[in-house]
């Protein structure tokens, strides 16, 4: 960032030496010289690369999902529907999520656009609960309880928390899950540079958009703020 500041100050200071003529004549020029120089300041994250896994077609489960999150041939999450017997002839049903070789997850639902770092608060626990439905004999009958947060949750995000190799990478996968008598899984996606966030959902690296904090035509001597605002960390941006 440092280097595109300094071609800015190069550009600025070659507009503050403007031959002296006629205000009309370095109006004409800036007016051209600024469409190209946002053009020129347009710029895109480099650091992000994000690999995308589609699951075609998509999975759906009343067993377990062994989720390979960075397509090595080794098991990151195994996300497991499984039932027990319930009282009065119910059924029990249970989704839960047990991270692999010291990988963690978020369990609770993540929505779209949420940003996936170290900043959220990850278990490497076996077992966590997605959504449970199991049933009890009470006092006037049986008694049904429901528990996790992904109980008939359409199009959810976990946060996922990968590490291989001592290296830590964050992605997500999209599920479905039918009460917590099935789930399916959608897609999944991680950063592959180490300690880089992820949006829940976020399938290619994020585009910059530049903003003119002023208007784009000034005279020579004065200037406009160009910004660039984007959620994540470890982000870099070039000039093109």
């Amino acid at each position: 960032m440092l280097n595109s500041l300094k071609k800015y100050h190069r550009v600025k200071s070659r507009l503050s030496h403007i031959s002296r003529g006629s205000l009309a004549g370095k109006t004409s020029f800036l007016k051209k010289l600024l469409p190209f120089l946002i053009l020129f300041l347009s710029v895109n994250i480099v650091d992000a690369q994000i690999v995308y896994t589609d699951v075609v077609p998509d999975s759906k489960s009343t067993g377990s999902y062994n989720l390979d999150l960075n397509n090595d041939g080794t098991t990151d999450y195994l996300i497991a529907h499984t039932t027990s017997g319930g009282a009065c002839n119910h059924i029990n049903n249970y989704i839960k999520i047990s991270p692999q070789n010291g990988s963690q997850c978020k369990v609770q639902v993540q929505e779209a656009g949420v940003v996936i770092s170290s900043s959220l608060n990850y278990s490497g626990s076996g077992n966590q609960n997605m959504a449970s439905w199991s049933w009890t004999k009470g006092t006037y009958g049986c008694v049904s309880s429901i528990s996790g947060s992904w109980f008939y949750v359409g199009n959810g995000y976990l946060a996922l928390e990968l590490v291989v190799g001592g290296n830590t990478y964050y992605g997500w996968a999209r599920l479905n899950a039918s009460g917590a008598a099935s789930f399916t899984l959608q897609d999944y996606a991680y950063n592959s540079n180490p300690d880089s966030s992820i949006l829940a959902g976020q399938t290619c690296p994020p585009q910059a958009v530049i903003t003119a904090t002023d208007p784009t035509t000034f005279c020579a001597g004065d200037s406009v703020i160009l910004s660039s605002e984007n959620c994540g960390t470890n982000l870099s941006y070039k000039w093109k």
